[in-house]
């Protein structure tokens, strides 16, 4: 059996920008991520989320949105809103900051739920 390491580390024309995959440890969920430059130093950023813990266990997943605005070296996520699959009413998210491994270009950010570390892995070059 062999790995093979999926991150490609940072791009030298934006170290955030992006196409990111994280699967949460605790329940199996994968994130799919895209962090998007705005052009005005800001970031559109949109997260599909397989199982999120907000949402009812009929339909687990959720897409969330949000601008991201670099502060003190880590990608805040600010503006979030999310919504549920199965639902049509989108919910305001806390801001959660995203730090970025500069060797590696993976991010690690909080969970919502409880804090704990999550990861996401750069796909894309």
């Amino acid at each position: 059996m062999s790995f093979t390491r999926i991150s490609v580390g940072p791009s030298p024309t934006d170290p955030w920008a992006g196409f990111y995959i994280g699967v949460d440890p605790a329940d199996g969920s994968v994130d799919r991520t895209a962090i998007i430059p705005n052009g005005d130093g800001t970031y559109a950023i949109a997260v599909k989320s397989t199982k999120f813990s907000q949402c009812t266990e009929a339909d687990p997943a959720a897409v969330q949105t949000a601008t991201g605005v670099v502060t003190d070296g880590k990608l805040v996520r600010t503006k979030t809103s999310r919504r549920c699959d199965g639902t049509g009413e989108p919910v305001a998210v806390e801001d959660v900051a995203y730090e970025r491994d500069p060797q590696t270009g993976i991010l690690s950010y909080p969970a919502p739920s409880d804090g704990r570390r999550l990861v996401a892995h750069r796909i894309n070059k």
